[in-house]
């Protein structure tokens, strides 16, 4: 059973103090972009109410996490080229393993990897029964049942499934099933198949007898180290919330049917959240703005979100 349905960005600010915020935005910059002049106007005391309100909605989170008590999670995340590489990238693919590993250093910072590891329990015979329902729904689906990183092996699996998970299942028990959608490398499924494969994946999980929560990982709108690096499209985002608010994801299939700087780089992941719309829509859910924060010493558009469900 399918009972609720979250979504967040995951950027390196949202897991440090603003001390470090600096040398990550610095990390981050392309050369030749300006910066936008409204970065100016983000004093210290600015970014530390950001950094409060991003705990907010971590305690968000957590809390509709504690009050449901799912059986298992279905995170929907992304690669950030440490799985993955030219020898094969998957446009969907379940994690069907006892657990997966990975860090959650940030480079910038210095930090290494092996100082920064989490491992969390999986539950593989739920991912397979979920793997084959979706086959059987006709999405070609791709699946992993060991780690063999090869782009960055030393960080295990990508940080999607790594940084919010550690902070929102601290203390809880909660086993959780990973499953890839490929929103960078080229081609990336349309907003249409991301829909598809939402709808499909939510009737798949309300016909299952564990209580399923959902998390939709990644986003909103932000490219670091790409054409856009710095700049953030409020528009956009907002134009992404008020459609989930309203019960329609669909309307948002249509957003990656054109080809734009605009929707690269990491806006990308926006995938992740229309599967979670349609996902949460299947059984009439509406998705509610914990927060919105367009944090631009992050880079990025910094949402939370969480549809109830009936």
């Amino acid at each position: 059973m399918l009972g609720l349905v979250l979504a967040a960005s995951n950027v390196p600010p949202m897991y440090r103090p603003r001390k470090d915020w600096q040398a990550i935005y610095s990390s981050q910059v392309t050369e030749g972009i300006p910066s936008p002049n409204e970065l100016e106007q983000e004093t210290d005391e600015i970014v530390d109410q950001y950094i409060d309100r991003i705990h907010k909605g971590f305690e968000a989170l957590k809390g509709q996490l504690k009050t449901y008590q799912p059986d298992v999670l279905v995170m929907l995340g992304y690669d950030d080229g440490t799985c993955f590489s030219d020898v094969q990238v998957p446009q969907f693919s379940t994690y069907t393993g006892e657990e997966i590993s990975g860090t959650t250093a940030i480079e910038a910072l210095g930090e290494k990897p092996e100082d920064h590891m989490v491992t969390l329990p999986c539950a593989p015979s739920l991912a397979w029964e979920i793997q084959a329902e979706l086959v059987d729904r006709s999405f070609d689906m791709s699946y992993m049942s060991v780690q063999n990183p090869l782009g960055k092996p030393e960080n295990g699996t990508s940080s999607a499934f790594t940084r919010l998970p550690a902070t929102l299942l601290d203390g809880m028990n909660v086993p959780v099933i990973p499953i890839f959608i490929n929103c960078h490398m080229e081609p990336t499924p349309t907003g249409h198949r991301c829909y598809d494969f939402g709808k499909a994946l939510g009737g798949v999980l309300e016909d299952l007898p564990a209580k399923v929560a959902v998390l939709a990982v990644g986003g909103l709108s932000h490219d670091p180290n790409g054409a856009r690096a710095g700049w953030i499209d409020d528009r956009l985002d907002k134009f992404v919330l008020n459609r989930l608010g309203k019960g329609d994801s669909q309307r948002l299939t249509t957003m990656f049917d054109l080809d734009s700087d605009t929707i690269r780089g990491g806006t990308g992941q926006i995938r992740t959240w229309i599967a979670a719309g349609a996902a949460a829509e299947a059984k009439g859910g509406k998705a509610v703005t914990i927060d919105y924060i367009p944090a631009l010493r992050a880079m990025t558009g910094i949402g939370f979100a969480h549809w109830p469900l009936s």
